[in-house]
Protein backbone atom coordinates (compact mmCIF):
# COMPACT_ATOMS: atom_id res chain seq x y z
CA UNK A 1 0.00 0.00 0.00
CA UNK A 2 1.37 3.40 -1.16
CA UNK A 3 0.65 6.23 1.50
CA UNK A 4 2.12 9.36 0.94
CA UNK A 5 2.49 11.94 3.49
CA UNK A 6 3.86 15.23 4.37
CA UNK A 7 5.41 15.14 7.51
CA UNK A 8 7.85 17.41 9.79
CA UNK A 9 11.76 16.93 8.31
CA UNK A 10 12.59 15.98 12.27
CA UNK A 11 10.67 13.28 12.00
CA UNK A 12 11.23 11.56 8.55
CA UNK A 13 14.16 9.33 10.36
CA UNK A 14 11.90 8.60 13.45
CA UNK A 15 9.25 7.28 11.54
CA UNK A 16 11.03 4.23 9.89
CA UNK A 17 13.50 3.89 12.74
CA UNK A 18 12.50 0.19 14.42
CA UNK A 19 16.06 -0.58 15.61
CA UNK A 20 16.03 0.22 19.57
CA UNK A 21 13.81 -1.60 21.34
CA UNK A 22 13.01 1.95 23.66
CA UNK A 23 11.86 5.12 21.86
CA UNK A 24 11.90 7.83 24.33
CA UNK A 25 11.07 11.46 22.99
CA UNK A 26 10.51 14.37 24.57
CA UNK A 27 9.54 17.49 23.41
CA UNK A 28 8.31 21.34 24.11
CA UNK A 29 4.70 22.34 23.81
CA UNK A 30 3.68 21.62 19.75
CA UNK A 31 6.68 20.06 18.82
CA UNK A 32 4.05 17.55 17.10
CA UNK A 33 5.62 14.29 18.92
CA UNK A 34 2.63 12.91 19.53
CA UNK A 35 1.32 12.91 15.97
CA UNK A 36 3.87 11.66 14.58
CA UNK A 37 3.97 8.94 16.97
CA UNK A 38 0.24 7.78 16.75
CA UNK A 39 1.45 7.67 12.51
CA UNK A 40 4.73 6.33 13.29
CA UNK A 41 2.35 3.35 14.95
CA UNK A 42 -0.24 3.10 11.86
CA UNK A 43 2.32 2.55 9.34
CA UNK A 44 3.75 -0.04 11.37
CA UNK A 45 0.57 -1.63 11.48
CA UNK A 46 -0.36 -1.48 8.19
CA UNK A 47 2.91 -3.38 6.77
CA UNK A 48 2.72 -6.02 10.06
CA UNK A 49 0.03 -7.31 11.39
CA UNK A 50 0.24 -6.71 15.43
CA UNK A 51 -1.13 -5.69 18.22
CA UNK A 52 -0.41 -2.44 19.40
CA UNK A 53 -1.47 -1.16 23.01
CA UNK A 54 -1.46 2.45 24.07
CA UNK A 55 -1.56 3.47 27.53
CA UNK A 56 -2.08 7.01 29.53
CA UNK A 57 -2.24 6.80 33.26
CA UNK A 58 -6.07 8.08 33.29
CA UNK A 59 -7.92 5.61 30.57
CA UNK A 60 -10.61 8.07 29.93
CA UNK A 61 -8.30 11.13 28.51
CA UNK A 62 -7.60 8.64 25.65
CA UNK A 63 -10.92 10.22 24.03
CA UNK A 64 -9.75 13.42 23.55
CA UNK A 65 -6.25 12.43 23.18
CA UNK A 66 -5.17 9.38 21.81
CA UNK A 67 -8.11 8.08 20.34
CA UNK A 68 -9.25 11.23 18.61
CA UNK A 69 -5.00 11.87 17.17
CA UNK A 70 -5.20 8.39 15.44
CA UNK A 71 -8.87 8.62 13.88
CA UNK A 72 -7.89 12.06 12.88
CA UNK A 73 -4.72 10.54 10.83
CA UNK A 74 -6.82 7.76 9.93
CA UNK A 75 -9.18 9.93 8.34
CA UNK A 76 -6.85 11.94 6.76
CA UNK A 77 -4.93 9.28 5.05
CA UNK A 78 -8.06 7.91 3.86
CA UNK A 79 -8.31 4.71 5.38
CA UNK A 80 -11.38 5.21 7.51
CA UNK A 81 -14.07 2.05 7.28
CA UNK A 82 -16.97 3.43 8.16
CA UNK A 83 -19.42 1.91 6.01
CA UNK A 84 -20.49 -0.06 8.97
CA UNK A 85 -20.31 -3.74 7.32
CA UNK A 86 -19.68 -6.53 9.40
CA UNK A 87 -16.59 -7.00 7.20
CA UNK A 88 -13.80 -4.01 7.47
CA UNK A 89 -12.87 -3.33 4.09
CA UNK A 90 -9.56 -3.74 2.65
CA UNK A 91 -6.97 -1.52 3.41
CA UNK A 92 -9.23 0.35 6.15
CA UNK A 93 -9.03 0.84 9.66
CA UNK A 94 -12.25 1.00 12.07
CA UNK A 95 -12.41 2.75 15.36
CA UNK A 96 -14.37 1.46 18.03
CA UNK A 97 -15.57 3.01 20.97
CA UNK A 98 -16.46 1.10 24.34
CA UNK A 99 -13.63 0.23 24.51
CA UNK A 100 -11.86 2.17 22.39
CA UNK A 101 -10.03 0.19 19.75
CA UNK A 102 -8.71 0.20 16.27
CA UNK A 103 -9.34 -2.55 13.94
CA UNK A 104 -7.53 -2.73 10.47
CA UNK A 105 -8.62 -5.09 7.78
CA UNK A 106 -5.31 -7.06 8.29
CA UNK A 107 -5.64 -7.95 11.83
CA UNK A 108 -3.74 -5.73 13.22
CA UNK A 109 -5.20 -4.04 16.27
CA UNK A 110 -4.35 -0.83 18.80
CA UNK A 111 -6.40 -1.01 22.37
CA UNK A 112 -6.60 1.79 23.99
CA UNK A 113 -5.91 1.07 28.52
CA UNK A 114 -5.00 3.32 31.73
CA UNK A 115 -2.83 2.50 34.51
CA UNK A 116 -6.11 3.84 36.66
CA UNK A 117 -7.65 0.49 35.71
CA UNK A 118 -5.14 -1.93 36.81
CA UNK A 119 -7.34 -5.08 36.26
CA UNK A 120 -7.65 -3.91 32.38
CA UNK A 121 -4.09 -5.34 31.72
CA UNK A 122 -4.31 -8.51 33.37
CA UNK A 123 -6.02 -10.11 30.11
CA UNK A 124 -4.05 -8.52 27.79
CA UNK A 125 -1.60 -10.83 25.56
CA UNK A 126 0.79 -10.85 22.49
CA UNK A 127 1.41 -7.47 22.80
CA UNK A 128 4.47 -6.51 20.62
CA UNK A 129 4.21 -2.39 20.75
CA UNK A 130 3.65 -0.29 23.58
CA UNK A 131 2.84 3.60 23.49
CA UNK A 132 3.37 5.00 26.77
CA UNK A 133 1.74 8.72 26.32
CA UNK A 134 2.29 11.51 29.12
CA UNK A 135 4.69 8.89 30.46
CA UNK A 136 6.22 10.87 33.27
CA UNK A 137 2.44 11.02 35.19
CA UNK A 138 2.94 7.00 35.25
CA UNK A 139 4.28 5.29 38.34
CA UNK A 140 7.75 3.45 37.86
CA UNK A 141 6.07 0.60 38.94
CA UNK A 142 3.88 1.30 36.11
CA UNK A 143 6.47 1.38 33.71
CA UNK A 144 8.31 -1.70 34.70
CA UNK A 145 5.12 -3.97 34.70
CA UNK A 146 4.05 -2.87 31.31
CA UNK A 147 7.54 -4.49 30.60
CA UNK A 148 6.38 -7.39 31.60
CA UNK A 149 3.24 -6.99 29.36
CA UNK A 150 5.67 -6.64 26.39
CA UNK A 151 5.37 -10.33 25.05
CA UNK A 152 5.31 -12.12 21.46
CA UNK A 153 6.60 -15.51 20.17
CA UNK A 154 8.07 -14.02 16.78
CA UNK A 155 7.57 -10.09 16.56
CA UNK A 156 10.20 -7.22 18.09
CA UNK A 157 9.15 -5.67 20.99
CA UNK A 158 9.03 -2.02 21.06
CA UNK A 159 8.28 0.87 23.65
CA UNK A 160 7.78 4.37 22.68
CA UNK A 161 7.31 6.88 25.21
CA UNK A 162 6.84 10.19 25.03
CA UNK A 163 6.72 13.43 27.68
CA UNK A 164 6.81 17.18 27.96
CA UNK A 165 10.01 18.07 29.73
CA UNK A 166 9.87 16.92 33.47
CA UNK A 167 12.36 17.62 36.64
CA UNK A 168 15.32 15.46 37.75
CA UNK A 169 13.35 13.98 40.45
CA UNK A 170 10.80 12.38 38.15
CA UNK A 171 11.84 8.19 37.02
CA UNK A 172 11.89 9.05 33.37
CA UNK A 173 14.81 11.34 34.27
CA UNK A 174 16.40 8.91 36.65
CA UNK A 175 15.56 5.86 34.61
CA UNK A 176 16.43 7.48 30.86
CA UNK A 177 19.03 9.60 32.07
CA UNK A 178 20.93 10.48 35.14
CA UNK A 179 19.99 9.13 38.81
CA UNK A 180 22.57 10.98 40.90
CA UNK A 181 21.27 9.61 44.32
CA UNK A 182 22.65 5.91 43.14
CA UNK A 183 25.35 7.86 40.81
CA UNK A 184 24.00 6.34 37.77
CA UNK A 185 24.65 8.21 34.48
CA UNK A 186 23.16 6.75 31.18
CA UNK A 187 22.68 9.83 28.64
CA UNK A 188 23.52 13.65 29.59
CA UNK A 189 20.08 15.50 28.64
CA UNK A 190 22.45 18.59 27.06
CA UNK A 191 23.57 16.14 24.90
CA UNK A 192 20.25 15.22 23.70
CA UNK A 193 19.28 19.11 23.47
CA UNK A 194 22.21 19.71 21.14
CA UNK A 195 21.95 16.83 19.24
CA UNK A 196 18.09 16.26 18.51
CA UNK A 197 18.53 12.37 18.40
CA UNK A 198 20.92 9.97 20.34
CA UNK A 199 21.32 6.41 20.14
CA UNK A 200 22.63 4.93 23.18
CA UNK A 201 22.39 0.82 24.32
CA UNK A 202 19.07 -0.21 23.03
CA UNK A 203 17.26 3.31 23.06
CA UNK A 204 16.47 5.85 20.14
CA UNK A 205 16.23 9.33 22.16
CA UNK A 206 14.51 11.97 20.24
CA UNK A 207 14.14 15.85 21.55
CA UNK A 208 11.83 18.47 19.85
CA UNK A 209 10.61 21.90 19.84
CA UNK A 210 7.72 24.04 18.27
CA UNK A 211 9.94 24.76 15.63
CA UNK A 212 10.42 21.51 14.47
CA UNK A 213 6.70 21.98 13.79
CA UNK A 214 6.62 23.38 10.14
CA UNK A 215 2.69 23.50 10.75
CA UNK A 216 2.43 25.75 13.43
CA UNK A 217 1.16 28.76 12.91
CA UNK A 218 3.61 31.97 13.76
CA UNK A 219 1.10 33.07 16.45
CA UNK A 220 1.69 30.13 18.38
CA UNK A 221 5.19 30.35 18.33
CA UNK A 222 5.08 33.87 19.40
CA UNK A 223 2.96 32.94 22.50
CA UNK A 224 5.43 30.55 23.52
CA UNK A 225 8.27 33.00 23.12
CA UNK A 226 6.45 35.46 25.31
CA UNK A 227 6.72 33.44 28.17
CA UNK A 228 9.93 34.12 28.84
CA UNK A 229 9.57 37.76 29.92
CA UNK A 230 7.12 36.51 32.76
CA UNK A 231 7.31 33.02 33.50
CA UNK A 232 10.88 31.88 32.31
CA UNK A 233 10.69 28.41 34.42
CA UNK A 234 7.60 27.66 32.00
CA UNK A 235 9.33 28.83 29.02
CA UNK A 236 12.01 26.86 29.31
CA UNK A 237 9.77 23.44 29.18
CA UNK A 238 7.01 24.95 26.89
CA UNK A 239 9.46 26.54 24.27
CA UNK A 240 13.13 25.12 24.99
CA UNK A 241 11.59 21.69 25.66
CA UNK A 242 14.46 21.36 28.13
CA UNK A 243 13.88 19.84 31.73
CA UNK A 244 12.15 21.67 34.81
CA UNK A 245 14.61 23.18 36.69
CA UNK A 246 13.94 25.46 40.06
CA UNK A 247 15.73 28.33 40.07
CA UNK A 248 17.37 30.02 43.75
CA UNK A 249 15.38 32.74 42.80
CA UNK A 250 12.29 30.93 42.63
CA UNK A 251 13.27 28.52 45.92
CA UNK A 252 13.76 32.34 47.47
CA UNK A 253 10.21 33.23 46.31
CA UNK A 254 9.15 29.93 47.69
CA UNK A 255 10.51 30.22 50.77
CA UNK A 256 9.62 33.76 51.75
CA UNK A 257 5.87 32.68 50.41
CA UNK A 258 6.10 29.97 53.26
CA UNK A 259 7.12 32.06 55.75
CA UNK A 260 4.25 34.88 55.14
CA UNK A 261 1.73 32.05 55.61
CA UNK A 262 2.75 31.11 58.37
CA UNK A 263 3.24 34.77 59.70
CA UNK A 264 -0.39 35.13 58.70
CA UNK A 265 -2.09 32.22 59.94
CA UNK A 266 -0.15 32.42 63.81
CA UNK A 267 -1.10 36.10 63.85
CA UNK A 268 -4.98 34.44 62.76
CA UNK A 269 -4.78 32.05 65.73
CA UNK A 270 -4.14 34.65 68.11
CA UNK A 271 -7.15 37.10 66.78
CA UNK A 272 -9.43 34.09 66.97
CA UNK A 273 -8.45 33.30 70.71
CA UNK A 274 -8.97 36.71 71.42
CA UNK A 275 -12.61 36.50 70.14
CA UNK A 276 -13.32 33.72 72.14
CA UNK A 277 -13.10 30.98 70.00
CA UNK A 278 -13.55 27.73 71.80
CA UNK A 279 -10.41 25.73 72.73
CA UNK A 280 -11.76 22.85 70.59
CA UNK A 281 -11.89 24.55 67.70
CA UNK A 282 -8.58 26.23 68.36
CA UNK A 283 -7.01 22.58 69.16
CA UNK A 284 -8.06 21.56 65.76
CA UNK A 285 -6.78 24.50 63.84
CA UNK A 286 -3.85 24.16 65.68
CA UNK A 287 -2.90 20.94 64.64
CA UNK A 288 -4.28 21.47 60.51
CA UNK A 289 -1.24 23.98 61.19
CA UNK A 290 -0.54 27.05 58.42
CA UNK A 291 -2.69 24.91 55.86
CA UNK A 292 -5.73 26.07 57.55
CA UNK A 293 -5.07 29.67 56.67
CA UNK A 294 -8.06 29.93 55.01
CA UNK A 295 -10.11 28.67 57.63
CA UNK A 296 -8.41 31.59 59.97
CA UNK A 297 -9.60 34.07 57.47
CA UNK A 298 -13.08 32.92 57.05
CA UNK A 299 -13.54 32.50 60.97
CA UNK A 300 -12.19 36.00 61.54
CA UNK A 301 -15.00 37.69 59.27
CA UNK A 302 -17.19 36.28 60.52
CA UNK A 303 -19.99 38.53 62.55
CA UNK A 304 -20.35 37.65 66.67
CA UNK A 305 -23.76 35.79 65.65
CA UNK A 306 -22.42 33.83 63.11
CA UNK A 307 -19.35 32.72 64.85
CA UNK A 308 -21.52 31.80 68.08
CA UNK A 309 -23.79 29.91 65.52
CA UNK A 310 -20.72 27.93 63.75
CA UNK A 311 -19.42 26.74 67.11
CA UNK A 312 -22.86 25.52 67.62
CA UNK A 313 -22.85 23.38 64.57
Amino acid sequence: MDITKEVNPHFEDFLFDWNQKFQFLMGGYGSSKSYHVALKIILKLLSEKRKALVIREVYDTHKDSTFSLFTEIIEDLGLLDDSGRKKIAKGKVRPKESPYELKFSSGSRIIFKGMDKPAQLKSINNVSLIWLEECSEVKYEGFKELIGRLRHPTLKLHMILSTNPIGEENWTYMHFFKDEKNERIVLDDNELYEKGTVVFGDTYYHHSTADDNLFLPESYIEQLDELKEYDPDLHRVARLGRKEEIASQSLIDNLRNQVAIMSDWAKNMKTLAAKGVDDGLIAELQTMGPKALAETKALISMSDVQLNEFQGL
